[in-house]
């Protein structure tokens, strides 16, 4: 495996976890015809924009849920 693969896997499993779930397959099926139909869709960017409206919904600010989210990561040394 190249260094860049394990790196990338290694960065990955520490900064990600797996959510699974069990679902109707008519359902999943309609979700993912939908989800083709659009460009900027994705099915992992679906679960992970409606969990944030949940946390929103939750009393979690809009700040917090976005440095939960990664999305004020700022680098080291930037």
């Amino acid at each position: 495996m190249a260094t860049s693969t394990i790196v990338k896997r290694r960065y990955n499993e520490k900064t990600y976890l797996r959510v699974q779930a069990s679902l109707p397959k008519g359902l999943v099926q309609t979700l993912r015809e939908e989800i083709s139909k659009d460009d900027d869709m994705h099915l992992a960017r679906l679960i992970k924009d409606a969990i944030e409206k949940y946390l929103l919904t939750r009393g979690y600010t809009t700040e917090e849920v976005d440095d939960m989210s990664g999305k004020n990561y700022i680098p080291k040394g930037k």
